[in-house]
């Protein structure tokens, strides 16, 4: 008999051993809760500073918006084509190119005007046009100041002209209409 009151005894005490037990695996699910709960804290923080960081470069990568510079240019007069082209912006060419034969086809019949366009980058040039042909013994250029804004163009409009008594012609601006 002493078996089965040995048995009730300790069945009897196991729930208490079982309660005194708990408060201490109560505490560390607690400690345990409480340094998940700072890891993650510590974890949002550095998203949140990545985040930060992110955009931050993402404004200093940004392109900017497409922007350009559109000339227009006209005859005025019994002028041959011109052969060329050279754009430049703040002393550096930035376009150069010969005109195509429907360019100057164009620009003998009167049509319209011959168009480039040039890109830039936003911001304030000093701006040179320089036209040439061979029989030209100086190759007339206008000068201007554009100033380009963000996603926009900007226009100038020039006209090619022979003026009375001269033998060579210039570029002169389009007067608007």
């Amino acid at each position: 008999m002493k078996n089965p009151c040995r048995l009730a005894a300790l069945l009897l005490i196991l729930p208490f051993l079982g309660l005194a037990a708990f408060p201490r695996a109560g505490r560390a699910a607690e400690d345990a809760t409480d340094a998940i709960e700072k890891e993650l804290l510590s974890v949002l923080r550095e998203m949140d500073a990545l985040s930060s960081e992110l955009a931050r470069i993402e404004e200093i990568v940004a392109v900017p918006k497409a922007t350009s510079l559109r000339l227009e240019i006209r005859r005025a007069g019994d002028l041959p084509a011109p052969a060329s082209s050279k754009m430049y912006l703040s002393g550096k060419v930035e376009a150069e190119r010969d005109w195509s034969r429907e360019e100057k086809e164009r620009f003998l019949s009167g049509a319209g005007p011959v168009v480039l366009d040039v890109p830039a980058l936003p911001g304030a040039y000093e701006g040179v046009l320089l036209l040439s042909h061979p029989s030209w013994k100086t190759s007339p250029a206008f000068t201007f100041r554009p100033t380009v804004k963000a996603g926009g163009t900007y226009l100038l409009r020039v006209t090619l002209s022979l003026p009375p008594g001269s033998k060579e012609p210039v570029l002169v601006p389009t007067p608007e209409k």
